[in-house]
């Protein structure tokens, strides 16, 4: 059986939209960071702007919201392997070929949401 079987992550199917704000409010903060004025070492003016500030705060609301999709995503992945792992009645390196191969799809399939908002 190929991690093919499984079921796509919910975290992707469920978070896209959160996951783009995130990248857009990273980015954000990225070019203000890259943009301040410094004088010999020292920030002169303000380092925060209202955009920026309003982009560090989408963050922040997300970040808890991120954690627990992640968790339950985790755990739903979990069940489901193990479930279908006890069914087959496979060896333990058959068993952990298995969960190799499902970690390399949800990785291939992050790859594919972070070339998708590029």
């Amino acid at each position: 059986m190929k991690s093919a079987d499984f079921p796509q992550s919910l975290t992707l199917q469920h978070l896209r939209d959160p996951l783009s704000l995130c990248q857009r409010s990273l980015k954000r903060v990225e070019v203000r960071l890259a943009n301040l004025n410094i004088v010999h070492g020292y920030v002169t003016g303000p380092v925060l702007d209202k955009e920026t500030t309003k982009c560090l705060k989408n963050l922040d609301d997300l970040m808890s919201i991120l954690r627990l999709a992640l968790d339950a995503d985790n755990l739903a992945n979990v069940r489901e392997i193990d479930r279908e792992l006890k069914s087959l009645h496979l060896t333990g390196v058959e068993q952990m070929q298995i969960v190799q191969d499902d970690n390399q799809a949800d990785h291939e399939a992050t790859a594919e949401w972070k070339r998708e908002i590029d």
